[in-house]
């Protein structure tokens, strides 16, 4: 069975080559020829992420297709890799919805979490966890496990993925007295908008207002992150900062055509002049931790995945 093996290994270092087409005809090779979980689940990764170059050389989507293969794998075997894999299709499935509708679909979310719990049981990564508990707080974002996991994960790994959610978890179970103390340990893992939501969470406007500018110039920013820099600016007197803060808003908005269908003008205006509506869009204001990537496939030398992994 060392011929398997080989193939997969040469797809791969093919794929980290760009050299796509080459790539694609020896996983379809694989699974033709030593059809198995690894080669099926290897050949459907690489369809879902890379999509299918067709014969005049254009490449087109192949979700479905690889969607097949995904699960014929599933069916012949349970394994971590493919358990994430399905679970990165949930993902992309929230997302889209989430962009068109501003509502995290509670059926894939579940679905996601679920996949990444047995992920999670067979095989460890640190990546899968924080994803379990990123998919679990899109179905349950107040449930004191997910900030008991969130706290545990941070002992072990210290990213600024893990640090932030974390953090913001802190601040819906509001412990924002915890929330200050720990800012300062983890403080260069996070970015300007981070720190800056967080601080206004908290209550700590003037620290909160010294990073009114970065985000300004780095982010582009929803509702309720500007009514957050518009609170920092006027709880600490500096409603100076704030009109300029509200013409630039509005002026960007002006050149937005989006922004003439969804009367961005008279939100931002009531950001600025009505406490009760900032402070609705401050409440309104959820964390959306950032999906983190996993190695998806068999054999994978750069992140140490094993071709064979143990079954249930």
């Amino acid at each position: 069975m060392l011929e398997i093996v080989e193939r997969n290994q040469k797809a791969l270092v093919l794929l980290s080559k760009g050299r796509f087409v080459e790539a694609q005809k020896m996983f379809f090779e694989n699974a033709r020829r030593f059809p198995s979980h690894e080669t099926y689940h290897n050949l459907g990764y690489y369809l879902y992420s890379e999509g299918i170059t067709c014969k005049n050389g254009k490449t087109r989507n192949a979700d479905k297709l690889a969607m097949q293969y995904l699960l014929k794998a599933e069916q012949m075997k349970i394994t971590a890799v493919n358990q994430s894999a399905l679970a990165e299709k949930c993902e992309k499935q929230r997302n889209s919805e989430f962009c068109k509708t501003r509502i995290n679909n509670p059926a894939i979310c579940y679905e996601g979490w679920q996949r990444l719990e047995c992920a999670v049981r067979l095989r460890y990564t640190p990546e899968a966890e924080y994803n379990r508990l990123r998919f679990w707080y899109f179905c349950d974002w107040h449930n004191s496990g997910i900030l008991d996991g969130a706290k545990r994960l941070l002992e072990k790994y210290q990213t600024a993925d893990y640090a932030e959610f974390m953090l913001q978890l802190l601040c819906l179970h509001l412990d924002y007295q915890t929330c200050l103390t720990l800012i300062p340990q983890y403080r260069n893992l996070l970015d300007e908008l981070g720190l800056l939501t967080l601080y206004c969470q908290c209550g700590e406007f003037a620290a909160g207002v010294e990073l009114v500018d970065a985000v300004d110039k780095k982010f582009s920013v929803h509702d309720s992150e500007v009514a957050m820099m518009a609170e920092c600016l006027i709880r600490t007197g500096q409603e100076a900062r704030a009109k300029i803060l509200r013409e630039d808003r509005i002026e960007f908005l002006e050149d937005t055509p989006h922004a003439q269908t969804t009367n961005w003008k008279w939100k931002t205006n009531q950001i600025f002049d009505s406490p009760e509506y900032r402070a609705k869009q401050i409440q309104a204001f959820r964390y959306c931790p950032p999906f983190e990537g996993m190695c998806a496939f068999f054999g994978c030398l750069i992140h140490g995945t094993p071709f064979y992994e143990n079954q249930v």
